[in-house]
Formats: structure tokens, sequence, C-alpha cells
């Protein structure tokens, strides 16, 4: 037999489930905007520094771990997204949901002038990641302090350009998605028990 086609109250539940998806991956946002402020705000020097001292190295370590954590934060979104995308493509798969069916073939048709969910997401990202890998060097322009360690500098550069990139990557050429492979597992699985059944 093919998959079962969810009734009333299992189409309530998955629902219910894409929708919380959602507000997770908006929490997301609004954690790293949180740890973002907070940490820059707590990085910004109490009293005027003296011209020509060095940043410091914990300036730039502080930097590139804040740069990590919201990659992290980043990633964790993408992977609910593709969580949701199991219950979407689900939907899509039996055929429960016309408006699943419709939403990814916008979706495909847009893929230029498509901008929901992921892409805007990308961007608070992206600007969150690029201020905050050139933190030091403004505050070192700010105070006319003295941009040393300079293997500091590079390592948060290096780490800030890798995960703009990756972001980049991920939120608008689709590097790690996994819908299509979803799709694919689920109409594999409804072609199985097709054959199963005859």
């Amino acid at each position: 037999m093919t998959l079962l086609r969810p009734d009333v109250e299992d189409k309530r539940k998955i629902h219910a489930e894409i929708t919380q998806i959602s507000n997770q991956r908006f929490l997301m946002m609004t954690v790293a905007i949180t740890i973002f402020g907070i940490t820059i705000t707590l990085l910004l020097p109490k009293t005027t520094p003296v011209q020509g001292t060095p940043v410091g190295p914990l300036i730039f370590f502080v930097s590139t771990t804040l740069v990590i954590l919201l990659f992290v934060l980043y990633v964790v979104s993408h992977l609910l997204k593709c969580s949701q995308r199991v219950y979407t493509t689900y939907l899509i798969v039996t055929k429960a949901s016309n408006f699943e069916t419709d939403w990814k073939r916008y979706r495909e048709e847009r893929k230029k002038s498509y901008f929901m969910y992921t892409k805007p997401q990308t961007i608070v990202f992206i600007f969150l990641n690029i201020f905050t890998t050139i933190f030091p060097v403004v505050l070192a322009m700010s105070y006319s302090l003295a941009i040393e360690p300079v293997l500091g500098l590079i390592i948060c550069l290096i780490v800030g350009v890798v995960t703009c990139l990756l972001m980049y990557l991920m939120g608008y050429q689709k590097l790690w998605d996994l819908e299509a492979g979803i799709e694919k597992n689920w109409t594999e699985l409804n072609k199985k028990m097709q054959k199963t059944e005859v």
C-alpha cells in the first residue's frame, strides 16, 4: 500500500509542528541579535583608552568566538529548516496539502525573486557576522589603538570571511540543502509500499 494520507488530526499536528519550527527559526535569529548586542556592549571600553595601546588578544578572541557562535546558531536554523521540510514534503508526497504543493511550486518558479524566511534571515546573520569580524578594527580606529596582536586580526578575519561565505552559500545557493533528498526519500518509500501492496 502507498503512504497513508494523514487524517484531519494528523494534519493539525503536522501544521502545528511546522509552525513551531518556524517560530524556533525566528527565535534563533532573535537569540543571535541579543547575544551580539550584549557582547559588543561588554567589549566597548568603559573609559577612553590611551591612544596607541594595543587592541589586545581578548577583543580578537571574543570577536572570533562570537563569529563562530553566530555561525552555529545559523546552522541550527538551517537544520530546523530541513526538519520542517520533512513535514511539508510528506504533505506534498501524500497529496494532503494543496497549499504545500503550490508553495513548493512557487518557490521553484521564483528562485531569484523569492525572498522569504531563509534569505532575509541569512542577510541578518551575515550583517551580524561582518560587524563582529571588523569590530576590533572599528574599535582600534575609533580610539586610535594599535591593531595588535596581528595574528588575532588574521584569525578573526579568516574565520569571519569563511563563515560569511558559508552562510551565503547555504542561504542563497542551497549548500547542504536537504529538500531534494527528503522528497526523494518520501517518494521512494511511497513506491516501495506500492510494490509490497502488489
